[in-house]
């Protein structure tokens, strides 16, 4: 559902609906309306969006004007999340070559970076961004823009002796001088030294011109319309590329140290032999582990024990693992309590045997 306020310059409510028809706005569309002497405000609401034709129609109507947008507003989004792309790769190639220009924090000063520029510091204390956030997508573009030689700048003397110093003849002076007149952009600077690319300042020039006049236009939420939104995602998604810096790619000395390390760790691993443990060993540890089964034996009952043998003798001797009585020797040897009922116990044994032999144990 797109929800519209549109102003309408109209003799009367009447004029003002036969205007509305016009841009295709109808009877069908949900539409409230307040008159302010001569000028009326007409909220609508549609099922269907208004298409780029109506949008033209609207911009072509001299009575007519969009007050607010629901789809435009949704539109700004779209594209200010890929102008947020673009305008924070900006800052980090402005940071990238604060080391490389000896005017750089004269080049940022602006009253939103002045206490950055006071300090020629990257970071304050009190502010959660660095210098080049203070900068609008306008100054950044600019800056890049900006340029560097010697031919719009009134020389000083310490120019001059910095050049009189590097240069070892008369001949390596004016080849040096003829290198300070020619043009040389902040971008020129960024793009041999960070992104190592062929692109010159008046390939992506224009492109970050469309983009500032959104920016500045997004600012007051003006109307965009699908076609617009995609342009100027294109020109972003163009830019993105372009100004982001290659993956750094390993030195000689680097893949020479790597491929040593791998070989290295190679030899290691030929050398490793699989480990292995006797029988012994894990019939001491399991031999410790274990409780006394004797002491098992006295209180669970025969059925039980059975049951526990068969476990036990299905994966382990255990005549050989504890080196010890055979486990029936085990079992005969202790008196073992029945846990069936008193008439179905042997008639062989009496109850003074009983007593004795409880009392033996």
């Amino acid at each position: 559902m797109q929800k519209l306020e549109i102003t309408i310059t109209a003799k009367g409510w009447d004029d003002a609906k036969t205007i509305l028809a016009g841009i295709g706005i109808g009877e069908k569309n949900k539409i409230n309306y307040r008159a302010v002497d001569g000028l009326y405000i007409v909220r609508v609401e549609r099922g269907l969006s208004l298409s780029d034709s109506d949008y033209l129609s609207i911009r072509n109507e001299p009575n007519v004007s969009i007050l607010s947008d629901s789809e435009s507003r949704q539109r700004i989004t779209e594209v200010l999340d890929r102008v947020y792309d673009v305008e924070t790769q900006l800052r980090k190639l402005l940071l990238h070559v604060s080391d490389l220009e000896i005017t750089y924090f004269d080049i940022l000063n602006n009253k939103y970076t002045k206490g950055y520029v006071d300090k020629r510091a990257i970071s304050i204390s009190g502010k959660l961004d660095p210098v080049t956030s203070h900068l609008t997508l306008g100054q950044m573009k600019d800056i890049l823009g900006f340029d560097l030689s010697w031919r719009k700048r009134q020389l000083t003397a310490q120019d001059i002796a910095e050049l009189l110093n590097v240069a070892d003849s008369f001949d390596s002076l004016k080849v040096k001088f003829n290198n300070k007149m020619q043009n040389k952009t902040m971008w020129d600077v960024i793009a041999i030294n960070v992104l190592h690319t062929e692109k010159r300042w008046i390939d992506i020039n224009g492109d970050l011109n469309k983009l500032k006049e959104f920016r500045d236009q997004s600012a007051h939420y003006q109307v965009i319309t699908e076609r617009d939104k995609n342009e100027l995602i294109e020109k972003a998604e163009h830019l993105l590329p372009i100004i982001t810096p290659p993956d750094r790619e390993l030195t000689k000395i680097e893949e020479t140290n790597l491929s040593s390390a791998v070989k290295t760790l190679s030899d290691i691993a030929k050398q490793i032999k699989p480990i292995t443990f006797p029988t012994e060993y894990y019939r001491d540890i399991l031999s410790k582990s274990i409780p006394d089964l004797t002491n098992i034996f006295k209180i669970v009952g025969a059925p039980a024990q059975e049951a526990m043998l068969k476990a036990f003798q299905q994966s382990v001797d255990l005549n050989k693992l504890f080196n010890s009585r055979s486990v029936s020797e085990l079992c005969s040897s202790s008196w073992v309590l029945d846990s069936v009922d008193d008439d179905t116990k042997s008639d062989n044994v009496s109850d003074d045997d009983m007593e004795t032999k409880v009392a033996r144990d």
